[in-house]
């Protein structure tokens, strides 16, 4: 039974009103800050929440008429606001009291946050344009390379077991239980704590992030596993021994110790008989079938990393398009206000497990692993590749990245394709993530 129902709406609103008075305070110290005090006094008398009510008392008696300077206005102002709005406040009350020591220190270290705040901006943009040139040299290196060797961009097709029916299934039964399991794992989780969902810190809601991304992945790798198990089909005469047991391809690529040389560039391009021997050890996939593989050694650290640069001119004209066509596209990751909200790095620690480890880790298995496999045996592996971009960006809900995360799925698919190793993916998929992730802490600490 809800004993206490009232309880928990008012103070979710009392939250609602305190962040709306954060925001009126600090919209009143921008508009005297340009001299129209009369616009930044009434917001300022509007504030009513019990923690900032001093801070905008103070502020009234610092710009308003007549001049009035609080007892203890520097704490006050010390605790209520922060970075460039705290600086402003504090400048007045510094000039106001002729305190011109005080003034010095405060205009030195606003001059060293300053500095600090141009130091993140010019490694987030800097370090990106520098990746974009090497990424377009890597791009027209690659490709011009490929056409004068006159291969193809992509690899071969793979042979699975599970009928084309097999990818509405998963899909569709993950979709469902994404969204169902969206709100479900919430309610249980709020339930569970006994807190209003108003009232999450910064890690418990974190904590309900990873809780709800697991459980919806879960439902998307069983799904898969359902499939793999049931849909094997019989295996084909290639793939026995003689003595009429199947054989693993994985057997065969550590067994053939006496195989010729391989020069480990193109896994797609390298028949059974030249693969390399005990060097692909440790490996798994499924048995008789190159599906799911993942494969330690290698040269695909190397595929990931040039495959990160050659993303980048790919995903900024996509990008850059999207701007033109989709202007008012909408959407945008939800996990963006969590983590700019977020306080400690407790909570952004989890949000890179989400980020950089989980959803890299699912989302490779089920677009790269288990849907582009299956299209490429029924459709050119070209086209393959495509729709699964397409699929892989449409399962983001964010029409506006529609066309950038497209780009960087066919880079992906590309990638595990040429490799026949979900790790190269993989990788890629948390890098990517993971640059965006410090990216925004490192901007948003620059504010």
């Amino acid at each position: 039974m809800d004993e206490n129902p009232p309880i928990p709406r008012s103070l979710g609103l009392y939250r609602l009103q305190l962040e709306l008075d954060a925001l009126r305070l600090r919209t009143g110290i921008l508009a005297a800050n340009q001299q129209d005090v009369a616009q930044a006094l009434s917001y300022w008398t509007e504030i009513s929440t019990l923690e900032l009510a001093p801070a905008a008392d103070v502020l009234e008696g610092l710009w308003g008429n007549p001049l009035r300077i609080l007892p203890d206005a520097e704490p006050i102002l010390r605790s209520s606001l922060d970075s460039w709005f705290r600086g402003v406040a504090l400048q007045r009350l510094y000039s106001l009291q002729q305190r011109s020591d005080a003034l010095n220190t405060l205009n030195q270290e606003q001059e060293q946050r300053a500095i600090a705040a141009l130091t993140r901006l010019l490694l987030v943009g800097g370090i990106p344009v520098l990746g974009l040139l090497i990424g377009i040299i890597t791009l027209i290196g690659w490709v011009g390379w490929h056409l004068w060797r006159k291969q193809s961009l992509v690899g071969s097709q793979w042979q699975v077991p599970w009928p084309g029916v097999a990818v509405q299934v998963v899909l569709t039964g993950w979709f469902v239980g994404f969204f169902g399991l969206g709100w479900l794992v919430p309610q249980l989780y709020v339930g569970l704590l006994g807190i209003p969902a108003g009232q999450l810190s910064s890690l418990q809601r974190a904590l309900q992030l990873l809780l709800t991304y697991l459980s919806s992945a879960a439902v998307g790798l069983g799904l898969i596993v359902w499939v793999a198990r049931t849909e094997r089909g019989p295996i084909s005469p290639q793939e026995m021994t003689s003595s009429g047991d199947p054989t693993p391809e994985i057997t065969r690529d550590v067994a053939l110790d006496t195989a010729p040389a391989w020069d480990g560039t193109e896994e797609s391009d390298c028949p059974p008989s030249v693969k390399p021997s005990l060097k692909t050890w440790p490996e798994t996939s499924i048995a008789g079938l190159d599906l799911f593989r993942v494969r330690l050694w290698g040269s695909w650290p190397l595929w990931s990393l040039g495959a990160y640069f050659a993303a980048m001119p790919m995903v900024l004209v996509a990008g850059a398009l999207s701007q033109i066509l989709l202007p008012a596209g909408g959407g945008g990751n939800p996990l963006l206000p969590l983590l700019l909200q977020s306080q400690g790095w407790g909570p952004r620690f989890i949000f890179f497990l989400v980020v950089s480890i989980c959803a890299p880790v699912f989302e490779e298995i089920l677009f790269r692993g288990f849907v582009l496999p299956s299209l490429s045996q029924r459709i050119p592996m070209t086209g393959a590749v495509l729709i699964t971009a397409v699929l892989f960006a449409a399962a983001h809900l964010s029409l506006s990245d529609l066309l950038p995360l497209t780009a960087l799925g066919l880079v992906l698919g590309v990638i595990y394709s040429r490799t026949r190793n979900l790790l190269a993916p993989i990788l890629l998929h948390s890098l990517w993530n993971t640059g965006s992730l410090i990216a925004l802490i490192v901007l948003g600490q620059a504010v």
